[in-house]
């Protein structure tokens, strides 16, 4: 059965419009309704739909074919189903821009790795403008936006032609250092993001550098675990351990909420408790059933950053020789209650 949002509106005892403004992060919307709707969405099976059936978008007469190249997999509508929510998200937003204009949205989840430069440009070849979402190889994105207007939602192509839209990661962490800072928090460590390197943990862990240089904290390279320092996973992790249960950390900065969550873990099995006995921070803002701690983290605004690439394409249609240009999203900060107030 498909799960409307007339269901969640009723699970909640609240109304269709407010339901439908909580996953749309409308700014009248408290922050608690909002995790309340999106839990309840997860918990019964509720999709945002970003295939509306808009004359517009799906118009045979549409001035304009637009490209969504997804880096993932989906073969099948079960799998599409499986993709991430950020995902979702984002085509969200861009269905939503794309709709209100003459223009028609083909969304196509590739494998940059399976796919020679020669094959994406052929791929692209009909359409008039292209949005890259998630991460592609360089040179794939520089070929294409060679030949055709190109966005990037949320990574950075520094030799490519295309505009980039973002979260404002780096700002966002010297932001959550200054917020630590205040609550009494000087012995600060950072956990890299599971996985090795990510252009967005780099983003991160500069912020995080650049926090404790704005606050005056302790910048202890001993306690930032970085990827390249690890053989793997397991002994950053159980380095992680190791200097909280020595007591020479106050808080752990995580890459993203994947990394905390991992974190989180290690310490459950060593009888470590969160925020009492160390705090941990996120940031993504990622819901994970079947826990009671809310990570303090920032919820990056993949429907936004979708919103705003399709207006960038556009624009970049319609005057190509602009120059490129990368706009930030601010995230939305969640302060959660992982992070004990140490004055």
């Amino acid at each position: 059965m498909k799960i409307k949002l007339k269901d969640i509106a009723e699970a909640l005892n609240l109304s269709q419009t407010t339901v439908s403004r909580a996953l749309r992060s409308h700014p009248a919307i408290s922050e608690e309704t909002r995790a309340a709707v999106f839990a309840q969405a997860e918990k019964q099976g509720y999709q945002v739909s970003y295939t509306h059936k808009g004359r517009k978008l799906h118009s045979k007469k549409a001035s304009l074919n637009l490209l969504a190249l997804v880096s993932g997999s989906a073969s099948s509508d079960s799998d599409l189903q499986n993709v991430s929510g950020l995902t979702h998200e984002t085509l969200k937003g861009i269905s939503d821009v794309v709709n209100h204009f003459d223009a028609r949205l083909i969304i196509d989840f590739v494998n940059p790795g399976c796919l020679s430069q020669m094959e994406l440009k052929e791929k692209c070849a009909a359409f008039d403008g292209i949005i890259f979402i998630h991460r592609f190889e360089e040179a794939q994105v520089r070929a294409v936006s060679l030949k055709k207007p190109c966005v990037s939602a949320d990574y950075t192509y520094l030799s490519a032609k295309a505009d980039v839209v973002s979260g404002g990661d780096i700002d966002q962490f010297i932001f959550l250092i200054r917020h630590l800072g205040k609550l009494g928090h000087t012995r600060i460590g950072y956990l890299d993001f599971p996985g090795g390197y990510h252009p967005r943990g780099v983003r991160g862990y500069l912020g995080f550098r650049a926090g404790l240089m704005e606050a005056g904290l302790e910048d202890n390279p001993a306690f930032h675990l970085l990827n390249g320092n690890f053989p793997d996973e397991e002994a950053k992790l159980a380095k992680a351990v190791e200097l909280t249960e020595k007591r020479l950390v106050d808080v752990w900065v995580c890459g993203n909420d994947y990394a905390a969550m991992d974190l989180l873990e290690q310490f459950s099995r060593h009888g470590i408790s969160v925020p009492d006995d160390i705090s941990v921070t996120g940031f993504g803002g990622i819901h994970f059933p079947g826990t009671n701690l809310k990570l303090c983290s920032f919820r990056t605004p993949f429907e936004q950053i979708g919103q705003e690439a399709a207006k960038f394409l556009f624009d970049r249609i319609r005057f190509p020789g602009i120059p490129t240009r990368h706009a930030f999203i601010d995230c939305v900060f969640t302060e959660g209650n992982s992070v004990k107030c140490l004055k």
